[in-house]
């Protein structure tokens, strides 16, 4: 801004000078907070909103293109959310911060697994069949796959003997989004070990 002061009577001089208003600074008033979020399937706000006086208070996810609205993501994992204030005509932006979100991954129960019979062969290794697991928790149109170790309770010949089931390991194209829950798991099943037949036994040597 110019401020011409001009002299009058006996003051004839003319005297101009030239004044600067500087922009305030804009002020974050509510930090955007994080969210507690666990995968669902569908697309998250991954922040609550903030608030700031002298402009608008912007969001992004790269740093780089900013928007009013609030960030959103599907996929479990960690994001980076960068705020800033865009300063209105009396004030100036602020530096980008940081706050940083994760979409926990859901937990499932395996159910359904199942052994296969065996013929008797010394050992307590068993056979576990996956066609009728149960994935409770998935989400409708995610694929998920299973294994695990399966032993017999001993190695004799018998109905019904109990199959421990361990080591369960989650796979599937939509494994980045799900881990075992810590309970519920199925730990058991049953099948059969039959006795060897007289020929298979002599062959290989089992009195």
């Amino acid at each position: 801004y110019s401020l011409t002061v001009t002299g009058r009577s006996t003051w004839k001089n003319v005297v101009t000078k030239t004044y600067t208003i500087t922009k305030a600074p804009s002020v974050v008033t509510v930090t955007p907070e994080p969210l507690s979020l666990t995968y669902t399937g569908a697309s998250q706000t991954l922040i609550a909103a903030g608030d700031a006086i002298g402009g608008t208070l912007l969001y992004s996810l790269d740093n780089s293109s900013y928007q009013t609205t609030l960030p959103t993501r599907t996929a479990a994992g960690s994001y980076t959310v960068y705020y800033k204030v865009q300063g209105d005509h009396n004030h100036k932006d602020t530096e980008a911060k940081t706050v940083t979100v994760t979409i926990a991954k859901k937990a499932i129960t395996i159910s359904g697994v199942t052994a296969q019979d065996k013929v008797f062969d010394r050992t307590t290794v068993a056979t576990l069949a996956y066609d009728d697991v149960v994935y409770g928790g998935i989400v409708n149109g995610d694929a998920l796959t299973i294994t695990a170790k399966g032993t017999f309770a001993d190695a004799n010949v018998g109905t019904n003997k109990q199959v421990t089931i361990t080591a369960l390991t989650l796979g599937g194209t939509s494994i980045a989004n799900y881990q075992l829950a810590a309970e519920g798991q199925q730990t058991t099943t049953t099948a059969a070990i039959t006795p060897k037949g007289i020929e298979d036994a002599t062959i290989a040597g089992i009195p």
